[in-house]
């Protein structure tokens, strides 16, 4: 067992594959780049806003087109950030009208449909307050990203954020967290990328970081064998640091 107390192959399992282990010490540790980036996706991941994504599309489906839709056919829609599944699902005559009604949704329910999340707000503080640079990397859109921000998270525990409105290629592509890099000033071998989909992990590692997958809101699935390590728990996140510590960057061997 490490001494996270996790099983060594689930909380730190490449820490002896990166570097070779014959090397002395003090050459293992220069050949292993510090983590001292965490770029984090929203939806499922920092927060679980699933609930209010679904109520704001289904607002807006009855109402302008008197039809009744599931959550998992908006799950299908996912890709575009959601003024442009609007624009793609509702009539030209109807756009401004819609989206103003999803947004005015998405604001007046978060309180009643997103619960806050004190271990996450913990987990982001301490992180913060430890020197990592913090960035979100996010399908949604700004304007929802922002709500979402105002309802559930502090002012200033993140240096950048980028959103699906501000990219031209969304998830899997890497230009979102590459773009998120780039305004943080990180090297992606320096990085972690952490999420719920199998689209944020292939992002995050065409973009050259680490991957941690995000389980604590929904149940965990194979596509997180991708991933370099595997949160579970909402309780884990007050290891985060500790973890990190131990999870070699992608590629180090080489540096």
């Amino acid at each position: 067992s490490a001494v996270c107390g996790l099983p060594s192959a689930v909380c730190c399992p490449r820490l002896n594959s990166s570097v070779p282990t014959h090397l002395p010490l003090q050459t293992q540790m220069r050949q292993m780049k510090t983590i001292d980036t965490l770029i984090f996706d929203f939806d499922g991941t920092l927060a679980d806003t699933y609930p209010i994504i679904f109520h704001s599309f289904q607002t807006i489906f009855k109402e302008f087109k008197n039809q009744e839709i599931t959550g998992k056919e908006i799950v299908a829609m996912f890709g575009p950030a959601e003024d442009e599944i609007i624009r793609r699902q509702f009539s030209a005559a109807d756009l401004s009208a819609v989206i103003e009604r999803y947004y005015e949704a998405y604001h007046l329910q978060h309180d009643a449909l997103v619960q806050p999340q004190p271990e996450i707000n913990h987990m982001l503080r301490d992180l913060k307050r430890r020197g990592y640079k913090l960035g979100i990397f996010t399908g949604k859109g700004r304007r929802s990203l922002n709500i979402s921000l105002r309802h559930l998270f502090d002012d200033d525990l993140f240096d950048a954020t980028v959103t699906g409105d501000e990219v031209s290629r969304h998830k899997p592509d890497p230009e979102g967290a590459l773009k998120a890099l780039a305004m943080l000033g990180s090297e992606p071998a320096r990085a972690v990328f952490l999420g719920d989909s199998e689209f944020d992990f292939l992002a995050g590692r065409a973009a050259g970081m680490s991957i941690i997958a995000v389980a604590w809101f929904h149940e965990d699935g194979p596509l997180r064998a991708k991933a370099d390590l595997i949160l579970r728990r909402k309780e884990e996140a007050a290891e985060l640091h500790s973890l990190l510590t131990r999870l070699p960057s992608r590629g180090s061997a080489n540096v």
